[in-house]
């Protein structure tokens, strides 16, 4: 057992945890208008909430050991790299700015409401357009950080893999609010069973 492997397991258990849960992240603002209780909105946000504050230690374990890796490996030269590292700090900008203080809000509006069936209000309050594009950009990112580091391509396949991944997650987040981020979602109701 060397260093570099031990440093190699460290950043993919690290790397997983953070990508699941911006994946999470995503869907968690796409399930959360449609709970049909407050308390089920709570449910999704809080854990929202949590990975959010988990971001930034995770972020910095991947960020330490991936640097480590790309040196001792002596991969530098490549542009896969310098591209993923781009991608990783337009992550985390889009996290601290866009996704953090947004999640923190929603929290804070949940806290103070009573439970019991999702208004019409509330439902108002969960339809956050901003958040859901910087959802879907961050996955976007994560996993063509993930192609990048797998196949490890030079300059040209590393810009153009980075272009396309941030371009289909814009426009997967645009179409996501285009579909339902722009109306409420409300469940259908479940008819009351009667006894026969």
């Amino acid at each position: 057992m060397s260093f570099y492997g031990s440093a190699v397991f460290v950043h993919v258990v690290f790397a997983i945890l953070l990508v699941s849960g911006g994946i999470y992240t995503h869907l968690a603002m796409t399930l959360a208008p449609r709970a049909r209780s407050v308390d089920g909105v709570r449910s999704h946000v809080l854990w929202l909430h949590v990975f959010v504050k988990a971001t930034a230690p995770l972020a910095a374990v991947v960020l330490a050991t991936g640097v480590y890796l790309a040196f001792a490996g002596g991969w530098w030269g490549a542009g896969w790299p310098v591209v993923s590292l781009v991608l990783f700090a337009l992550g985390g900008a889009a996290a601290t700015v866009l996704v953090d203080p947004r999640v923190s809000r929603l929290r804070a509006a949940l806290d103070e409401m009573p439970d019991g069936p999702v208004t019409a209000e509330t439902r108002i309050t969960l339809v956050d357009p901003t958040l859901r594009l910087a959802g879907s950009v961050l996955v976007g990112a994560d996993l063509t950080i993930v192609l990048l580091m797998t196949n490890k391509p030079g300059w040209t396949g590393a810009v153009t893999a980075g272009v396309i991944g941030l371009t289909l997650a814009g426009v997967a987040g645009v179409l996501t609010n285009r579909t339902t981020g722009g109306r409420v979602v409300t469940p259908t109701p479940t008819p009351p069973s009667s006894d026969v």
